[in-house]
């Protein structure tokens, strides 16, 4: 099933947006975040069917995109469900073994 590429950018604005205020709170997530520029996640989500660049800034702002021209540094792959596992798990590597979430690239940064 095909997404409305107009509502797709609009989330994308809402999450990119509600991210910056959060960082805007929080000087030293901010600094940790410049450190990982130029990084680019490529999210690629099979159920349902979605993909998702989150880019880091020069000023350690986040950009979300539903296209980027550039090669993601890493990229990740699954359903919703398999994310959602990892992220909301308290041992988060166990859950990445145990899930089928699959990382290409660069995993280093997903590791900070």
């Amino acid at each position: 099933m095909e997404h409305d590429p107009a509502v797709i950018a609009g989330v994308s604005l809402a999450i990119e947006t509600a991210i910056a205020k959060a960082v805007e709170l929080s000087p030293g997530t901010q600094r940790q975040l410049k450190q990982l520029h130029p990084l680019t996640i490529e999210i690629h989500c099979t159920q349902p069917a979605l993909e998702m660049f989150v880019g880091v800034e020069e000023d350690g702002g986040i950009q979300i995109a539903s296209y980027r021209e550039t090669k993601a540094t890493v990229s990740i792959e699954g359903t919703w469900r398999d994310f959602s596992r990892v992220a909301m798990a308290s041992d988060t590597a166990a859950a990445r073994i145990n899930c089928d979430v699959k990382i290409s690239g660069d995993p280093a940064p997903l590791m900070k």
